[in-house]
């Protein structure tokens, strides 16, 4: 995760923007790791399309909610 994507700008560490992006993802149902400002995740081998798709949408959306809710912060 980064605060300007273009630019590559990361968070600050103190802000610990991966771990609340997991957190966020961890209420929508999945499990997730934060290393740093990377986010990981290891889905079954047996996942299906429909199963990843719905993996994505959860990453994505709880991506979006916590970058919202920094820049409200800032």
């Amino acid at each position: 995760m980064v605060r300007n994507k273009e630019k590559r700008q990361p968070f600050d560490p103190d802000l610990r923007a991966a771990w609340r992006a997991t957190l966020t993802m961890r209420k929508l149902g999945l499990l997730t790791r934060p290393l740093g400002d990377t986010i990981a995740f290891l889905p079954s081998l047996i996942a299906t399309k429909e199963e990843i798709k719905q993996i994505i949408a959860i990453i994505k959306e709880g991506i979006q909610t916590v970058m919202e809710e920094m820049n409200h912060e800032v």
